[in-house]
């Protein structure tokens, strides 16, 4: 039988990024009895099984259809690579 796990590691920042984002929803929300829902990316690297998640941002959602703001999305990644390696 084969092993079909991954080895994962997610980076601190991420999980702070991402606590941040839900507590910032949750506290927006405290009229309603849901906080409300929160999307993100998730940015990292996969080699073979191994995946590494370095850090991640929120993404805007349009309600009904839950349809990604892909221009704002693409900004987003844009930004990354240009802060952080420079292209």
């Amino acid at each position: 039988m084969a092993d079909s796990s991954f080895d994962y590691a997610v980076h601190p920042l991420a999980i702070l990024n991402i606590s941040d984002q839900f507590t910032r929803m949750r506290v927006q929300n405290t009229a309603t009895a849901s906080p409300g829902l929160v999307f993100g990316a998730l940015l990292g690297i996969q080699s073979g099984r191994r995946v590494e998640i370095f850090t991640s941002f929120e993404v805007q959602v349009h309600a009904p259809q839950f349809t990604v703001d892909t221009e704002l999305l693409k900004t987003r990644l844009e930004q990354y690579k240009e802060q952080f390696y420079g292209l």
